[in-house]
């Protein structure tokens, strides 16, 4: 293992920065490179650690990555082999777009809040796409949802029936 500072000395800072400047919307991307930028300022791998939240091991092995290969290469994974998703980017956009409207705004009446069973038949409905319900839940993470809500009352609550129980709690909580 090589010694601490040692690593990545072919790359300047400037070219780090000129190639985060111009680097897509890719997280790890910029994540890589903002690693590099700040062990080529001095900062230790324990400290970039705790700065952004990865393991030692990683640090060391991005910055081999960019010792090893050209900037370009460096930067993002090869395609990883597998299945290829059943939705298309277009899709996944269309469907982002759809969850951050409420679920009447899709058809689906007295729906309070998205939850994994309506994307499930909503996915189902418009793409002819059927995921199960833990990899819905994924996909609701991906979009930034969060697939649970909470709720201060029923929907269907009846005010009265809650106004007379919210009473008759403050009588009782005052003996």
């Amino acid at each position: 293992m090589t010694k601490w500072g040692e690593k990545i000395n072919d790359i300047s800072i400037e070219e780090l920065q000129e190639k985060l400047a111009s680097v897509d919307n890719d997280a790890k991307a910029v994540k890589r490179l903002m690693v590099a930028i700040a062990y080529k300022h001095g900062t230790s791998p324990a400290d970039i650690e705790d700065m952004y939240g990865i393991s030692k091991k990683n640090v060391y092995q991005w910055l081999d990555r960019f010792e090893e290969r050209e900037l370009d290469d460096a930067l993002y994974d090869e395609p990883k082999p597998g299945r290829p998703p059943k939705l298309s980017d277009d899709q996944r956009e269309k469907l982002q777009h759809v969850l951050e409207k409420a679920p009447e705004d899709a058809g689906y009446t007295g729906i309070q809040a998205w939850t994994p069973q309506f994307v499930q038949h909503w996915l189902k409905t418009h793409f002819d796409v059927e995921y199960t319900l833990r990899h819905v839940r994924r996909l609701m993470d991906d979009a930034g949802l969060s697939w649970r809500t909470a709720r201060p009352e029923h929907y269907e609550a009846n005010p009265e029936d809650v106004a007379e129980f919210q009473e008759t709690f403050k009588k009782s909580d005052e003996n």
